[in-house]
């Protein structure tokens, strides 16, 4: 809160990366049809960080995404047009919101304003430790053959005797992707960080790396 209020954003998506995955089970409300979500309230948040922000605190886009990002507007308008034939329009206007406008959005303010440079390091350590708590709850899944974090709707399956465990979040295939996506991003921020790492940060590095790639 401190941090929103003096136009501060990295802590807000340290925190953010850290606590992620749990925040589906505990930062939910309500936990049936979730109307408030971290997912929804970081972007919010970190729009309110940037109010209070000085102007030169931001920094301009690579000009190598700029076609990226009128693609993307052109992929939204097409996608938004395309509601006229949803069955449920509410439904269909909340994924549109949430898959398709909230994550670009999020995007933007960590190019702009993210000081990645100066917490490459902090980054690297928490999603290193994100990784393997996320890998530790779904060997415990698969271990005690039960979903320990369930969420509405969500189930967890088999494959024969073998569990394929969903961890903290909704299916198996998001585990999965989660698991994948952070491998790759480990390996973006090692190489961000240079040679120059301490024999404690390599560990960290590599505990990272086996755990990401064992979801």
């Amino acid at each position: 809160f401190a941090a929103t209020l003096s136009g501060k954003i990295d802590p807000t998506i340290l925190t953010g990366v850290l606590i992620f995955p749990l925040g589906y089970n505990f930062l939910s409300f309500p936990r049936e049809k979730s109307i408030i979500t971290l997912d929804r309230m970081l972007p919010v948040v970190l729009l309110l960080a940037i109010g209070f922000a000085s102007r030169d605190r931001s920094k301009p886009w690579p000009p190598a995404l700029r076609p990226c990002a009128i693609a993307w507007i052109a992929f939204l308008a097409v996608a938004a047009v395309s509601l006229i034939y949803a069955g449920n329009i509410l439904v269909s206007g909340r994924l549109l919101v949430e898959g398709f406008l909230l994550p670009p959005i999020l995007g933007w303010l960590v190019i702009s304003y993210f000081r990645m440079e100066e917490n490459a390091a902090t980054l690297h350590l928490l999603t290193s430790l994100m990784s393997l708590y996320v890998c530790c709850i779904g060997a415990a899944e698969m271990v005690l053959k039960e979903d320990l974090l369930p969420l509405p709707g969500g189930t967890i399956t088999f494959a024969g005797q073998l569990v394929r465990p969903n961890g903290p979040f909704w299916s198996n295939d998001s585990f999965a992707l989660i698991g994948l996506t952070t491998f790759f991003l480990l390996l973006f921020l090692r190489n961000l960080l240079g040679q120059n790492l301490s024999f404690l940060q390599r560990v960290v590095h590599y505990v990272g790396l086996t755990a990401s790639l064992a979801m």
